[in-house]
């Protein structure tokens, strides 16, 4: 009788101890949903947009493409381009197309 206590008792012990990580493990997966919606967040094309306007980046006037040296061998770059002008948002003055073109 005193074995089957012992018994229940650590059978009770593990329960509580699998019911505890089970509500860490069910935590941990809200937070990393809300960690995933964060980063998606944080970047979203028109958000980066946004925050390089608001730290003075602006779109150039032209790109310039650099050759890639391989060991024996030089690709030229494509030939230099006029970047597209864009509309500038009204509330950060940033560019809307920054990404635009790539």
């Amino acid at each position: 009788m005193f074995g089957l206590a012992a018994f229940h008792s650590v059978l009770v012990q593990g329960q509580l101890r699998i019911d505890q990580l089970d509500g860490r493990i069910s935590a941990e997966q809200q937070r990393q949903s809300e960690l995933r919606l964060q980063v998606a967040q944080l970047g979203a094309p028109q958000r980066v947009v946004i925050a390089a306007g608001e730290l003075g980046m602006v779109i150039p006037d032209d790109r310039v493409y650099l050759a890639a040296v391989i060991p024996d061998n030089v690709v030229p770059p494509p030939p230099t381009t006029k970047a597209p002008k864009t509309a500038t948002t009204k509330a950060t003055g940033s560019a809307a197309g920054l990404g635009a073109g790539r």
